[in-house]
């Protein structure tokens, strides 16, 4: 693309390595400009630090880094005591939160309980109307199969007399359902 300026902030050297321009900052003050290839053969700080980077433990370099990362090293080991330390606190901490939440999570569900009081009557009734609405069809079959059970008796009278109550018995349910 052009007239597009990215900056990248680069912690491996290796993902610069077709970048237009490569400044090297040392102290917030800009040392060295140019492109890849131009800064290697110049053999300044940014040639060491991509040497430095290389997985070339033979090399004759391995100075040059010792001397660049030296500087690096004493910032190094006061962030790792800080690091380590931070740690430490933390491991503490969360001990001491997991001890209180083993504590509390049963006096959780009784402050949850005690909590809910109000509302035990809406989850009783919910509670009797969700058994009826999954009783409903159990209950339709099971009148189906007296009102076919009905037929085969051998009065008409009874038969007319069985129908007409299981007839107002389903129209009330039905009635009931739609509410």
């Amino acid at each position: 693309m052009e007239k597009r300026t990215t900056i990248v902030i680069a912690h491996r050297l290796s993902t610069i390595r077709n970048v237009d321009k490569v400044l090297v900052l040392r102290n917030g003050q800009v040392i060295e400009i140019g492109s890849h290839a131009e800064l290697i053969s110049r053999g300044g700080d940014y040639a060491n630090l991509v040497n430095c980077q290389e997985p070339d433990p033979q090399s004759v370099m391995l100075e040059s880094c010792k001397s660049l990362a030296g500087s690096l090293s004493s910032r190094r080991v006061a962030s790792s005591r800080r690091t380590s330390s931070f740690r430490d606190d933390q491991e503490k901490t969360n001990e001491k939160d997991s001890n209180q939440e083993i504590l509390s999570s049963s006096s959780m569900v009784w402050e949850l309980i005690k909590l809910s009081v109000p509302e035990w009557s809406y989850a009783l009734l919910g509670s009797i109307g969700a058994v009826l609405a999954g009783a409903q069809p159990a209950l339709f079959f099971t009148g189906i199969a007296y009102l076919l059970n009905m037929f085969y008796s051998p009065f008409p009278s009874v038969i007319k007399r069985d129908v007409e109550k299981v007839a107002i018995v389903f129209v009330g349910v039905g009635v009931v359902e739609r509410m």
